[in-house]
This record gives C-alpha cells, structure tokens and sequence, in this order.
C-alpha cells in the first residue's frame, strides 16, 4: 500500500474520531440539559415512629441525594438526610399528626438541585380529632370515627402504572408492630375493632369532575389477619354522598368492612392490618337519561342481563316480553302518526345502575324496568281490541340525578314539542299510569300547564307525601357523622333482628323491631343508610332525597327519640316540593289513588323488614294509623295525600299487597284499565 493511501486513511480516521468525540461531548451536554429528578418515590415500610421510602435514580451525575421532610402547615423542615449518589432506599423518622412532604433531590457536582416532591403523608395518633389530609387538587377529611382503637392511621398518595390513576391510601397499622394481634386477643380476651364502615369526606378541587352530577368513587382495600397475608380483599364503587345532605364543604364515602369483630365473641376472623385505597380522581357519574318512548303490544322472547346486587354480577336472562320500542321521543319534534288517546306509564325509584349492560333495543337498562309494566302489556296484547283507540308510552328515567319535579318537566317538554297537547295535532285524550316515585313525576308533568285534554292520572302505591325511608341519607348530617364513636353495640340488635326476620318468614308470627331499629340508629346512626345506599335500596342523589316525608310533627317527634342531643328540625327535614304540590295541584279532580298496605307476614322477607322499620318509625312518633301502616316502603297517609281533597281514592286492593307486588297483581291491572283508562276521563 503506498504512503498516500496510507495517509489517507490516517487522516480519515483522525476525522471520523473526532466527530465522534465532539458527537460525545455533544450528548454529554445534552444529557445534562436533561438530568431529572428521582422517580416513583414511594412508601416501602411504616411502623410505630419511622418510614422507609424508595426511588429511581435518574442521573449518573449527581454528586448525592438529599431526603428531606418537610411540614406542610409551618412550611419548615423538620427532618434531612444526606445520602450517597447511587442510594435509592432510606428509613426515616417522622412526626405523628403532622401532614409531611417528602422531597427527594439529586444535587449535581455543579450544585444544581433536581427536586421529586409528589408524595406527602400524614400519621395520625391523635384519636380525638379529624385530620385533613391535603392534594393539590383534592382533600381528604378522616372523621375520628374511621380511626381504629390501638392502630396508626398512616395516610399517603400514590400513582398506579397499570391504570395510570393516583390514589390516597389508609393504612391501620397497631402501635406495636411486634404485637400480634391475635396472640393479645387470646391472651386478654376483651380485644375488639369496632370499626364496621370508615367515614371519609372527600373534597374535590378537580375542574374535570362535574360536582353537580351523583358520582361513585373507586375505592379498594384489602384486610390482612396474620401480618401479609391477605384475608378479604374487595373493589367497589361507594355512592358520594353530596354536600347537601352532608351539610359541609366535604362530600363523604364509607368504605364498608364486614369480618372485623373479636373472633371471641362473633367468632370472625380479626385483621392485622387494613388498607383503603381511594382512587380519588376516578369517579363514574351515575348516567343521566330522560326518554319517551312509543311502544306496542307485541309477544316476544327478549335477552337481558340481570343484576344480581349481593354478587355484584350480571347474568343474562330471557323472558317474554309483551311490548316492543317503536319510536324514541326527545325534546326535538318528530312527524309520526297519532291515534285518538295516549296512556303514558311512568315508573318509580330504581336500584342504582353503573354497570349499564344492555342487549339491543332493551331501552329499560336493567330487568326491574322491563319487569315494571310488562303484565300490564300482556293485558293489553291478550284484549287488543278494547285498545285500538290507543297509543302507548313508557317514560324511561334514571331517578337518580334529578328532582320529581325536574324529571316532570322533562317529560312535559317531551310531550310538548311533539304536540301531545296540541289542540289540533295532539290527543284527545291523555292517561297516566304511574307508580311510587312516578306518581310525583306524572303530576309534576302536568302541572306544567292547563291543558284539556287530560284524562286521569293513576297514581299506584304512588309517593305523594314523601317516604320517611328517603329520611335516612338525612342522617349523612356532618353533626351526626362527626360525632360517631366506633362500637360494636349495632351487632346484637342487628343479629336479633335477623333471627326474628327468619323466624316471622317460616313461622307466620308478627315482626316487631321497634326496640331493635332504636338501638341501632342511636348506637351507629349511619348504618341503615350506609348499607342500602350502597345496595342502591336507599337514593342519597337529587331524585330519593326529592321524595322524603313532608309530615312536620313526625319527623320533629322521630328525631327527638332518636338524637335528643341535636337541635330540633337540624337532621331530619320535611319535604317542602311536595308539600307545595299538593297545595297548588290543579289536577286533583283527575287524580285516581290506588295503594295498598301489608303486615310483616307477606311473603316477601325484605318488605317484611321494610314494613317493620316504618311501623317502628310510626311507634316511636306516636303517630296515627295511617302514618304508622303502609306497603313495605310508603306510609298509607303519604299514598292517599292525606289532608288534601280532590282525588278518588280506590281501597278496593288495598289488604295486604306490597309497594312492589301490586304491579303484578291481575285484580289491579284488570280494574285500573276498566275503571279508570278504558271507561274514559274527560268530561264533555
């Protein structure tokens, strides 16, 4: 090879190096542009009076990492630690009750600091008071009811990769980390937690969550019996009770836990620890829907899913169907052709729904909408011809994020813009057949306006008064919850109560738990309420607290029993909408009451239960009989309006039916249809 080539490549060579070492001088300069904080600083350990925290270290140029804590109210820090470049791991002491920053820094060899402040927390040991944790755009109240006798509170947050949300999470950890629980149960024999359910208020600061809309909340926890060994664990989404009823800036959930009793005396396993996780920023809004739909007596085999509530699953049903959708109604008009009547049915309070699993064209969401009036479609599918001057509807609503009275003018507008009233394109005549909650809702819809054409408004078992059931979210009052002290004195009555439940159901004999429900509300005042509202039995939104008793005296006197401590009228209030409907309806004289009433012995054991609770709300009041009987879930004085003059009021099936079988019963739907719908209501 000559010298010249030879020298070429040299050259090419010392050229190709030095680009290379300028490219490395280069992305050297840019990595240090780009050094970063540490990441994913998380809680490892916690116990009596210190912390171990983790990281990821980002940068091979750091000079070392600063731990710092900080306290969050006094803006000062109380506790630092220095630490070599490449450690990702330190055990730390920390204050109790004092709501901490964790600030992690990387220091470079220039003195530039890279700061990762996104985790805070709080221990608490003070059970005597709330504690407010704070969020950039949220804060959490912990009530010192949630706090557990001879355990640390140890509140912090925390990001999860797999579902890229953040969440706080509540662990209760004992004083002593080396105490066995169940050893000490053993040992003392008076050991017991006697926290069932968690009060926690939520405050949210988030500008993406519409607080004007009912929402649940994703809460997780997981109860350990014997240090890590997981003995529950559970997910759900727990109602957030509003801050309308909570009367506080807070809005509340309450993160229910069953098996926490003394294995001594309930026999039930004792958990070690437990943790909440509260995905605070992942919140489902109960869906809104207001729908008019035109249907048709047509036999037909129709796929669902059934809710199974206690199991939290779905399961796909069949059944036979006696209507079919036609045509879907909004606020927008629609050309279709009309027959001379119209007979509108209107449901009443539904289980609260998120899962929304539905076949194609079953606008009824879940089966107890379908089931609703599908006998009274059967009547009408097997006697065709008796309505062939008639067009049907079915007004579809979730009852949930709206008012009575809302829903009713929802339905009014509907009716309005597609000429339902119209003297020269609308009906001659116009029906309602409506049940509980949409007794309300049908007579709000007319009183929207004067209208002649107006038949008769049948109202069934119907809410007309209210329901002192709607009563109990009432007690969701931050004067009551504040003030709940964790005991187990519920647990007898509420066992006793099952056993009498048992005992009426097989044997016949008459439920009384007055005693019972007393002791109950006094000793733990939000567990009836708790436990059906997150059942989905018990409607703490804007529609069940739109339907709560207007009876004064009642309420006064049923409060005084209960919570004597607490000043008259501040928990439990009347309902003022329907007080003033009742006053101002210009369609009593086309109102037609139809209501029932049953015992204890009905055959179906959760009306069994529902009746005995109101029959102990009416004892406890002193009240007359008809506050005192009713159907399983409406007082007879709230059914019949009470006071009021003007609507017919029809007893012929009013012994022994429930709120919820007088849809089903053949007597009921063959007279309602004869005497009130088929025989006309509009006087010429």
């Amino acid at each position: 090879m000559s010298q010249k080539v030879i020298l070429t490549s040299i050259i090419i060579a010392l050229i190709a190096g030095s680009i290379s070492f300028l490219s490395f001088i280069e992305i050297n300069d840019q990595a240090q542009d780009k050094i970063m904080p540490p990441q994913d600083v998380t809680v490892e350990e916690y116990s009596y009076d210190k912390v171990s925290l983790k990281w990821n270290n980002m940068n091979s140029r750091q000079k070392n990492i600063i731990v710092l804590f900080k306290d969050i109210q006094k803006d000062e820090i109380y506790n630092m630690r220095i630490l070599s470049p490449n450690t990702n791991y330190i055990e730390m002491f920390v204050k109790p009750n004092i709501q901490t920053k964790v600030i992690v820094r990387a220091v470079t060899d220039e003195g530039i600091n890279f700061d990762n402040d996104d985790l805070t927390f709080l221990m608490i040991r003070n059970e005597d008071e709330d504690h407010i944790f704070k969020l950039k755009d949220t804060e959490i109240l912990l009530y010192k009811g949630s706090y557990i006798k001879d355990f640390d509170t140890f509140v912090y947050n925390g990001y999860d990769k797999e579902t890229d949300q953040n969440y706080v999470k509540i662990d209760y950890i004992p004083y002593n980390p080396e105490e066995n629980i169940i050893e000490k149960i053993i040992k003392e024999k008076n050991y017991s937690i006697n926290n069932f359910m968690f009060p926690i208020g939520i405050k949210t600061l988030n500008k993406n969550i519409n607080l004007n809309t009912p929402r649940y909340m994703n809460v997780e926890s997981v109860s350990k019996v014997v240090d890590t060994v997981a003995f529950k664990k559970s997910t759900n989404y727990y109602p957030l009770i509003p801050t309308f009823l909570t009367d506080s800036d807070f809005e509340q959930i309450f993160p229910t836990i069953v098996n926490v009793y003394s294995p001594i005396f309930f026999n039930l396993p004792v958990y070690q620890s437990l943790e909440i996780k509260l995905y605070y920023n992942q919140q489902k809004e109960v869906p809104h829907f207001a729908e008019l739909w035109k249907v048709k007596p047509e036999f037909d085999e129709i796929k669902f899913y059934e809710d199974l509530v206690f199991f939290n699953e779905l399961i796909p049903i069949k059944a036979q169907s006696f209507r079919k959708t036609e045509l879907q109604l909004n606020k927008e008009k629609k050309e279709f052709q009309k027959n001379k009547k119209a007979l509108i049915f209107v449901h009443g309070l539904q289980i609260i729904d998120l899962k929304n699993k539905t076949e194609e064209g079953f606008p009824w969401r879940i089966n107890s909408r379908f089931e609703y009036f599908n006998q009274w479609f059967r009547y009408i599918y097997e006697n065709d011809e008796k309505f062939k001057d008639f067009d049907f509807y079915e007004f579809l609503y979730d009852t949930h994020t709206q008012t009575v009275e809302d829903f009713g003018k929802d339905l009014n507008e509907i009716m309005t813009k597609n000429d339902f009233f119209d003297e020269k394109n609308g009906y001659d005549e116009i029906y309602f057949i409506s049940h509980s909650m949409g007794g309300l809702v049908s007579r709000f819809t007319v009183n929207q306006g004067d209208y002649d054409n107006i038949g008769n408004i049948v109202t069934i078992n119907a809410v007309n008064r209210g329901s002192p059931l709607q009563n109990l979210p009432q007690l969701f009052s931050s004067q009551i919850v504040k003030n709940i002290v964790p005991n187990t004195n519920f647990m007898i009555p509420l066992l006793e109560i099952g056993k009498k439940l048992i005992v009426s159901f097989f044997n016949g004999e008459n439920l009384t738990i007055d005693k019972e429900v007393e002791e109950i509300l006094q000793s733990n005042p939000v567990f009836f309420p708790v436990v059906f509202s997150q059942l989905g039995m018990l409607d703490p939104f804007y529609g069940g607290t739109s339907i709560n008793y207007d009876n004064e005296e009642y309420l006064a006197s049923l409060e005084k029993t209960l919570y004597p401590q607490v000043t008259e009228g501040k928990i439990f209030k009347s309902n003022q909408l329907v007080k003033n409907l009742n006053k101002d309806d210009k369609y009593l004289d086309k109102t037609v009451i139809v209501y029932s009433t049953t015992n204890e012995k009905s055959g179906d054991i959760a009306y069994n239960f529902s009746y005995a609770v109101l029959k102990a709300f009416g004892d406890m009041t002193g009240s007359t009989d008809d506050d005192i009987e009713n159907d399983g879930a409406v007082p007879l004085s709230s059914q019949i309006i009470e006071g009021v003059e003007g609507p017919k009021i029809d007893n012929t099936y009013s012994e022994n039916t429930t709120h919820k079988g007088i849809l089903s019963n053949e007597k009921v739907i063959e007279g309602v249809f004869k005497k009130y719908i088929l025989m006309g209501g509009i006087q010429k």
